[in-house]
C-alpha cells in the first residue's frame, strides 16, 4: 500500500451549467464532507491539524481562467486529489474512491460522473503513487549517475504564492514569485512533517547559498475565494528551472528528491484549496505548462 496518492479522476458533467471557474475550495469541501461521512475520527483530526495538511485537491483542470465556467455534459475534465499519509492514502483507495466510481461526485451543486481514476504517471503526468521509502532510496540515495544534472524543473500547474514574515514585526508578506528559497523551504516543511526520513538539516541553508533561477516562463493568475470570505491570491503560473551554483551529487539527490515529492505534496499556500498545483524533476526539460 503506497504511503502517497496523486489520483487523477476524469469526471464528466450530467448537465450542462455554469459554475464559477475556481473550484478548489468546494473540491475541498466535498473532499473533507466525503472523508467525514466515511471516517468521521480521521476527518476531525485532517480538519483541525494546524498549518499544514495531510492532502491536496485541485481546482478543476481543463476549464480555462474565467471567473465563471460553462460545463458540457459531452466533456469530460481532470479533478485531482493528493495524500501524504498512509492512514488517508489507504481509506481514499479502499474506501472513497470505490464510492465515486460508483455514484459519482458533486461540485458547487454539479453532478459529475466518475470516468475514471488514473494513478499510472504513464497514463498521465500529474498522477503517481509511492512510499517514502520508495522515493527517497530511488531519488535520494540512488547515484544513478556519477555526476547528476545540475538543474531542476518544475511545472507550476495552479497559482502558486506563499506567506514570508517579513523582519521582526511578524508581519507576513504574500509573495508570488518562484524563489528558490520559498519554494524549496516548503517541500522542506512538508516532508519534515510527515515523511519520517531525514534530509540534511542544512539543506534549506544549502539552498539559500547555492540554488538560483536559471529560466523561467511564467505569468501570474489571480484567484478568488470571496464567496467564502477568504479574500483573493494571486500566484504564479508556469516553468521555472532551478541550478545549483556549486556542490556536489550528495546535495543534488536531496534537492531531486524535493522534486520527486512535489507532485505530491503541492507547495505554498492554500494547497487544500487548489493552489500549489506542481510537479518537478531532473533532467530533461517539459514542455508542458497549465496543468497538461
Amino acid at each position: 500500500m503506497p504511503d502517497m496518492l496523486s489520483l487523477v479522476l476524469r469526471v464528466q458533467p450530467t448537465h450542462d451549467d455554469e459554475i464559477p471557474g475556481w473550484t478548489g475550495r468546494a473540491a475541498q469541501a466535498w473532499f473533507l464532507d466525503a472523508l467525514r461521512q466515511l471516517d468521521p475520527a480521521l476527518s476531525q483530526t485532517v480538519h483541525d491539524e494546524s498549518g499544514l495538511k495531510p492532502f491536496t485537491v485541485s481546482s478543476l483542470m481543463g476549464t480555462g481562467r474565467e471567473a465563471l465556467i460553462w460545463l458540457r455534459r459531452d466533456q469530460s475534465y481532470r479533478l485531482r486529489i493528493t495524500t501524504l499519509h498512509p492512514d488517508l492514502t489507504r481509506l481514499v483507495l479502499n474506501g472513497l474512491l470505490p464510492q465515486w466510481l460508483s455514484h459519482g461526485l458533486t461540485l458547487h451543486d454539479q453532478p459529475f460522473r466518475v470516468l475514471a481514476a488514473v494513478t499510472d504517471p504513464a497514463e498521465e503526468l500529474w498522477a503517481g503513487q509511492t512510499t517514502y521509502a520508495d522515493l527517497f532510496s530511488r531519488v535520494g540515495l540512488n547515484p544513478f549517475r556519477r555526476e547528476l544534472p545540475r538543474t531542476l524543473h518544475f511545472v507550476f500547474g495552479a497559482p502558486t504564492a506563499f506567506n514570508k514574515t517579513v523582519g521582526d514585526s511578524g508581519v507576513k508578506m504574500q509573495i508570488n514569485l518562484p524563489q528558490p528559497e520559498l519554494v524549496f523551504g516548503s517541500l522542506i516543511e512538508r516532508w519534515k512533517r510527515y515523511a519520517g526520513i531525514e534530509l540534511h538539516p542544512d539543506l534549506l541553508t544549502f539552498v539559500r547559498e547555492c540554488v538560483m533561477v536559471v529560466y523561467h516562463q511564467i505569468e501570474t493568475q489571480r484567484v478568488s475565494f470571496e464567496r467564502a470570505s477568504k479574500g483573493a491570491v494571486t500566484g504564479f503560473v508556469g516553468r521555472v528551472g532551478y541550478q545549483v551554483a556549486n556542490g556536489d551529487a550528495f546535495w543534488m539527490r536531496q534537492l531531486a528528491t524535493l522534486g520527486a515529492y512535489a507532485l505530491y505534496s503541492g507547495v505554498g499556500i492554500r494547497t487544500g484549496m487548489g493552489l500549489g498545483q506542481v510537479r518537478g524533476k531532473v533532467g530533461e526539460r517539459e514542455s508542458a505548462v497549465n496543468g497538461s
